[in-house]
């Protein structure tokens, strides 16, 4: 299915930090391919710590199959210029091997795939969705949510259409990766359940 073409372009990310002259895992997430060169959005609070603080280095795994978990293939080092906090975003590119030298895809077997996108105009309420990611960070494989397009919210709950409001699960692990409609075009990037208390009590998603 058109769906299936998301497969190859979501990605796992563990993250970690140098803790006495050593690498340690921190968590991680998923994220999408956006750039043939290496480069992956992902969200924020993937490549952060509770403090704010940017993690090392991250790793990226690729797809292999669907029953299996994904190939760890290079790493890379967030960038301070690339993150978007308020819309929960962040820009990195994988540009390391697992041994920490030069590496870009061609490197590893050509040009990474990227997915189409789908205009914000086409993204309509009730409009089925499909949310690709890794929940099980560091061992499981790809898992697909299916849920529908139930609204829209703005940042930190103000009117807006920077989110969109689906009743697709989305764990942790998921955070970061491609939500697409049915062919297989990028709509947005999963975000972990969001909510504050307003003046009035209410919870806004």
């Amino acid at each position: 299915s058109p769906v299936a073409r998301a497969f190859e372009s979501t990605v796992m990310i563990v993250v970690a930090d140098v803790i006495d002259g050593r690498l340690k895992a921190r968590g991680g997430g998923s994220g999408v391919i956006v750039g043939g060169d290496g480069s992956v959005l992902t969200n924020y609070h993937v490549i952060h710590d509770r403090d704010a603080r940017l993690h090392d280095v991250f790793v990226i795994a690729r797809f292999a199959a669907p029953d299996r978990a994904p190939e760890l293939v290079c790493a890379g080092r967030p960038n301070r210029s690339k993150l978007l906090p308020d819309a929960d975003l962040a820009l990195v590119k994988c540009d390391m091997d697992l041994d920490g030298r030069a590496w870009t895809p061609a490197m590893g077997g050509g040009v990474w795939a990227t997915l189409p996108e789908a205009r914000a105009d086409d993204v309509k309420m009730g409009q089925r969705l499909w949310v690709l990611g890794y929940p099980d960070v560091g061992g499981g494989g790809l898992t697909l949510s299916e849920g529908e397009v139930e609204g829209w919210t703005g940042v930190d709950g103000a009117s807006g259409h920077d989110f969109i409001k689906t009743d697709a699960s989305i764990t942790h692990g998921n955070s970061g990766g491609p939500v697409v409609d049915d062919q297989g075009r990028l709509v947005g990037i999963a975000s972990a359940f969001r909510t504050r208390s307003t003046e009035t009590g209410d919870l806004i998603e």
